[in-house]
């Protein structure tokens, strides 16, 4: 058996329906008694060179995007952390962001996937695909997919 601690991880957008994924997570991280990891990929607005660099002379993330994603990652790790949560937060930028996320999992020796779904139209999922989709093909641990309401 390993003497690592489990750890737990989550995909949010910072977005109001961030919030059934986050509870879940919360709620089987101490259930599990692990650490949750909570992930935000960041798409990138250029093309990235192997091994997910820049090439020299572009920015793939505004900075400012990127200072306000931070801001709100720093919020929701110190809103978790007085509820006594353990949890680490990951800023992702990448032109995959199922990849970026499932390369993290593999990285950091997760346990368990905590992702939302919208549960949009087929038609809709077919021709423009799915993050949910990629990490449930993909996915090399047990992914827990929370439905998330459809806006009205």
């Amino acid at each position: 058996m390993s003497s690592q601690p489990l750890r737990i991880a989550c995909c949010i957008d910072f977005s109001p329906f961030s919030r059934p994924i986050l509870a879940e997570a919360v709620s089987l991280a101490r259930a599990l008694d692990a650490t949750l990891d909570v992930f935000h990929a960041v798409p990138t607005e250029e093309p990235l060179t192997s091994g997910g660099v820049a090439p020299p002379g572009t920015h793939p993330v505004p900075a400012v995007d990127m200072a306000e994603r931070h801001r709100m990652m720093e919020t929701e790790l110190a809103h978790l952390r007085a509820l006594g949560v353990r949890v680490e937060g990951h800023l992702l930028v990448s032109e995959s962001a199922a990849e970026a996320v499932l390369e993290q999992v593999e990285s950091l020796g997760i346990s368990r996937l905590v992702v939302g779904s919208h549960g949009r139209a087929m038609v809709f999922e077919l021709l423009v695909g799915s993050f949910t989709q990629a990490i449930l093909r993909k996915a090399k641990v047990p992914v827990l997919v929370v439905p998330i309401p459809r806006e009205e």
